[in-house]
């Protein structure tokens, strides 16, 4: 009778770590999949980026951005200058 026991409970952990098994497995395929369907996904990615790099840089070249300057009216700026506030702090920290 203890011999049966021992069996059985034996069978039915042997059953339940198979059990265990089989879920982490299908588990661990289904995640590579998703990795490889990921990687596949950003492959695509990066080329239509350099391909719409390419196309930004055919659409304006650099050669002509003086000319699209002139012709939208931009003017050349020759020095800069800063304002300055009049009563000092221009934002304060305060203590919420």
């Amino acid at each position: 009778m203890k011999k049966k026991i021992i069996v059985a409970s034996g069978l039915l952990l042997s059953g339940l770590l198979i059990g265990f098994y089989i879920f982490q497995l299908n588990s661990l395929t289904s995640l590579a999949w998703r990795i490889a369907e990921m990687e596949d996904s950003l492959t695509q990615l990066k080329y239509e980026n350099t391909a719409l790099q390419q196309k930004a840089y055919q659409a304006i070249p650099l050669g002509s951005l003086e000319e699209l300057a002139v012709e939208r009216q931009f003017v050349k700026i020759d020095t800069i200058t800063y304002l300055k506030p009049q009563g000092g702090l221009v934002a304060q920290n305060q203590p919420r």
